[in-house]
């Protein structure tokens, strides 16, 4: 309405007119139009007055509860959690070989020189003694292949029980590996799940979460060192000052007046107290410091 020129009407809904002068008089003085702020006066509650800075304390508390508010955000992983995957995964790569070694029967593995890896190069070696035997005794010479046909009778005899020792052992490992896999893939998957929980909030969901926490510890370290200063100063001040500043706080020495002793303290620390009868006195020359002349600055 301030840019009217000549009239300005105003429409009202009421029962009567008293009422819509009522309600006209009540809101004409309502102002909805933008103000500059450098039009706000001092005692409008809009404005913006500056106020002194909080002491190092007060700001270093203020800090670390934010940086704890917002931390307690983040989804919590372990430190060094790249490392802690790769170590995980590793150790559950390493398990799934061993399954895989014993399914696939090589002697050379990670089971040699283990019980079971032993029962394994047993067995192959009888077995391997049989299979060249029932070879010769087929494309041998005809006079040696009786006698290769025993060797293969005599090794497959051997090789029975041995090759059951095996299956034995093989599967007690195998029953004692597979809950170890399980268990291994299980922490592999979670602990992936929370590295991409938490990547996933820091580089997508809230990009912004991590800058502020190292801001937050940048300020913290600086309010830190200038708290520090400040305490050690005061210590130093009072330490050197308190008393002087304040003699009814100085300390007050014992007073020995009034005290009786038995010996007199200077007589008994004195040599003539400590002096045994027949004892030889020497007397002494006073020293007396010889005069060499100028120093020449030779070292002499």
């Amino acid at each position: 309405m301030s840019r009217a020129r000549t009239k300005t009407m105003v429409y009202a809904v009421a029962d009567d007119v008293e009422m819509a002068a009522e309600d006209l008089t009540r809101s004409w003085s309502n102002e909805t139009r933008q103000r500059w702020a450098i039009d706000r006066v001092p005692g409008d509650p809009r404005a913006i007055t500056p106020t002194e800075p909080a002491a190092p304390a007060v700001r270093l508390a203020r800090l670390r509860a934010e940086h704890e508010s917002l931390a307690a955000l983040v989804p919590p992983v372990p430190a060094n959690h790249q490392r802690v995957l790769a170590d995980t995964e590793r150790r559950r790569d390493v398990l799934r070989h061993r399954l895989q070694a014993l399914d696939g029967e090589h002697t050379h593995t990670e089971w040699h020189g283990t019980a079971v890896g032993q029962a394994l190069q047993e067995w192959k070696t009888v077995h391997y003694q049989r299979s060249s035997a029932e070879l010769h005794s087929h494309e041998g010479p005809l006079l040696r292949r009786p006698g290769f046909a025993r060797q293969a009778s005599d090794a497959a005899r051997r090789e029975a029980p041995l090759e059951a020792a095996y299956r034995d052992l093989a599967a007690q490992a195998r029953q004692e590996l597979l809950p170890q896999v399980a268990e291994a893939d299980k922490v592999a998957a979670d602990l992936l799940a929370r590295v991409l929980t938490h990547e996933r909030f820091v580089r997508i969901a809230h990009p912004e979460v991590p800058k502020r926490l190292q801001w937050l510890d940048r300020e913290m370290g600086l309010l830190d060192g200038e708290v520090s200063h400040a305490r050690r100063e005061l210590e130093t001040a009072i330490g050197a000052d308190w008393a002087l500043d304040d003699p009814s706080w100085a300390p007050t020495p014992p007073s020995l007046a009034g005290r009786a002793f038995p010996v007199d303290i200077r007589d008994a620390l004195s040599r003539d107290a400590l002096r045994q009868p027949g004892d030889r006195v020497v007397e002494r020359a006073p020293f007396i410091e010889r005069d060499f002349g100028p120093d020449l600055g030779l070292g002499l």
